[in-house]
């Protein structure tokens, strides 16, 4: 009886470990959100509902604008507005888009309708860099004033390379900022 309940005791143990692992691997991973009309990203709201362009959405998890591919029609656009709230000047402009395995993504950024960026991340399918690692792309000494709308552009994408049920993943165009940096007086 001893080794019963010694036996049935280890069984609930290992059981109540394997709960606790699983639910902590959970707790890790990202939570994607239907798409709505504005998102908050730190201390400024994009607007992602854009007349013209299909819609976007907010990837909480891993705090990324983004295209729901299920959803929407493959080579389509989506993007994102807002104006730009900062002084009059010069900058530098960071524009912090993902990496993503199944597809490379391409990224346009206009300001006031002068596109001042377009972009394709690189492929990193078949590389040991790391899903969804971030990489910036800059753009030194853009005039802008305040008052101005930025838009940027977003366009997924799939490589053919990452098999998704009978057909191929696709790349959701994730992107993290927009920054603006005073640039540096020559």
């Amino acid at each position: 009886m001893k080794n019963s309940y010694l036996s049935l005791v280890i069984v609930l143990a290992l059981f109540l470990s394997s709960c606790s692992k699983k639910a902590e691997e959970s707790a890790d991973l990202p939570e994607e959100t239907a798409p709505t009309e504005v998102a908050e990203e730190q201390d400024s709201e994009w607007t992602i509902a854009v007349e013209g362009f299909v819609p976007a959405y907010f990837d909480k998890g891993r705090k990324a604008y983004a295209i729901n591919t299920v959803e929407q029609t493959p080579d389509k656009w989506a993007a994102a507005t807002k104006i730009f709230e900062q002084e009059d000047g010069v900058y530098d402009m960071t524009l912090t888009t993902l990496l993503e395995t199944d597809g490379e993504c391409s990224y346009k950024v206009f300001v006031d309708d002068e596109k001042v960026l377009s972009v394709t991340n690189p492929r990193i399918h078949g590389t040991d860099t790391e899903e969804y690692a971030p990489i910036e792309h800059i753009v030194e000494k853009v005039s802008m004033k305040k008052g101005s709308q930025i838009r940027v552009e977003f366009l997924s994408s799939s490589n053919g390379l990452v098999p998704e049920g009978d057909a191929f993943g696709y790349a959701r165009a994730r992107w993290t900022g927009l920054a603006f940096t005073p640039a540096a007086a020559e």
